[in-house]
């Protein structure tokens, strides 16, 4: 923080998300990380904010598998209680299996609550951070 001030970019900026994770593939794996730059799990701020990571099939019109990194809220007895927590902890990468039919992916931040979704501009809903192909699906087996 510039001289201790909360001035610096946040979750809205896209350079300082796409310098807080990083997404490699090897083979039919991806794997994300986050980068030294983090000290905080990612995403932080507001509950209904999300990262997923999509696997899209032929075009990303059709996903194949998604995987959620946030934490998860639910009511218990009439108070709403944090019972589970998937997302990137600083220093901490994870390795996730390509599907076989999957194409590309895409790595989107959502901000707003679902339930509003659909009445905001875009921009206040989500963007993408970062997108890739693969060369091809995976070949089928052998007969």
């Amino acid at each position: 923080m510039p001289d201790g001030k909360h001035t610096f970019y946040g979750g809205h900026h896209l350079a300082t998300l796409q310098s807080a994770l990083e997404v490699t593939t090897h083979g039919r794996v991806l794997t994300i990380a986050t980068t030294p730059r983090v000290s905080h799990a990612v995403p932080t701020g507001d509950p209904f904010r999300r990262l997923v990571l999509r696997f899209c099939g032929p075009t990303c019109d059709t996903t194949v598998k998604t995987y959620t990194f946030a934490v998860i809220h639910t009511y218990v007895d009439g108070v709403m209680r944090v019972t589970k927590d998937t997302r990137m902890q600083a220093n901490t990468s994870r390795q996730l299996p390509v599907p076989e039919d999957a194409f590309g992916w895409e790595l989107r931040v959502y901000y707003a609550d679902p339930r509003l979704a659909e009445h905001l501009p875009e921009q206040e809903v989500s963007m993408a951070v970062a997108t890739g192909v693969f060369a091809s699906p995976a070949s089928p087996p052998e007969p």
